[in-house]
């Protein structure tokens, strides 16, 4: 149940933003995150997996942490909110489409994904008097569901790349004047791209994720959300074990904001400059089950630094099964 706040607006304030080595300086979008999560797409598990027919997946994300001290403003529909604390649970299933044939040369596919969330949000937030309270929001619902019309894969020996579109639909609920909304209220559009090595003598994979996002204004709030470019990269290592396949390394991701927030409602006039790292380990097995190919990945993935976002731990669990 909502707690109603009075003369504010806040969108929720949970960013997962970092660096795979060096931070990366951003200006802060509005309610300090956009639609993708940094570290989303890391793995060959993200991939068209090779095999005509649906695909199935259960994505269990949770992420807790927080922002302090003076520089930790951030802006939500024109009002101010300092040291904030941020805790969400993220279960989005995804249903996977791969075609007969080739397009171009490539394997090709769609999907689409429904996500379902649960947040709590505290911070100080400074009202229309100007005056500054403790306030506390929670919330659960359907979030914002994204789709790809097309996803591409060409392959040649141990090798795989690819690119696809994917938008992002405001289906989620947004109210002025919460603190915690499921839905951020605006479209954004990734175009993007990956490449996989996983070698079959070796054992090595080697996985790149790279996408931009743009994002359309949110007409409640009258604020545009900078544009965004995000990077996730794996290194890990196969095993044969119990009839199947193990592997486990590491995971990191850099995301980063390229152009400055816009529109009537942005009004912070000094860049909220914005650095961040994060990396972690990822572990993954799978085998065949009869006639379906499961696979299972958990990763944590901590910020190791951070100004300006949200600074915690976040935690993946994927389930993928292939019929």
């Amino acid at each position: 149940m909502r707690k109603n706040i009075r003369r504010s607006v806040l969108v929720p304030a949970v960013v997962v933003a970092a660096a795979v080595i060096f931070p990366a300086a951003a200006r802060a979008e509005e309610g300090g995150s956009g639609h993708y999560t940094p570290g989303q797409n890391a793995t060959s598990i993200d991939t068209l997996p090779e095999r005509e027919g649906f695909s199935f997946f259960s994505d269990s994300f949770y992420y807790n942490g927080s922002i302090t001290g003076q520089k930790s403003r951030l802006q939500f529909g024109g009002l101010i909110a300092r040291n904030v604390e941020a805790t969400y649970y993220v279960e989005t299933g995804r249903v996977l489409y791969e075609g007969p044939g080739e397009i171009l040369g490539a394997d090709y596919g769609m999907e689409l994904a429904v996500p379902w969330v649960s947040m709590n949000i505290k911070g100080a937030v400074t009202t229309g008097t100007n005056t500054t309270k403790r306030v506390s929001d929670g919330t659960q619902g359907l979030g914002d569901i994204y789709f790809r019309p097309l996803m591409l894969s060409w392959n040649h020996e141990d090798l795989k790349w690819g690119a696809m579109f994917t938008v992002y639909a405001p289906t989620g609920n947004y109210a002025v004047g919460h603190l915690a909304n499921v839905g951020k209220n605006y479209w954004t559009f990734e175009p993007g791209a990956s490449f996989t090595y996983l070698g079959s003598d070796n054992g090595i994979e080697i996985d790149a994720f790279a996408g931009i996002d743009f994002n359309t204004q949110n007409n409640d709030t009258n604020y545009t959300s900078g544009d965004q470019f995000h990077l996730d990269a794996t290194l890990a290592k196969h095993l044969p074990l119990f009839g199947g396949d193990f592997s486990f390394g590491a995971t990191g991701f850099y995301y980063e904001q390229f152009t400055s927030d816009s529109g009537s409602g942005f009004h912070i006039t000094k860049p909220n400059a914005g650095r961040a790292s994060g990396i972690g380990p990822v572990f993954a097995y799978s085998r065949k089950l009869g006639k379906v190919d499961a696979a299972a990945e958990f990763k944590w993935l901590p910020d190791i630094t951070a100004a300006n976002r949200l600074s915690g731990d976040g935690f993946w669990l994927k389930l993928q099964f292939n019929f």
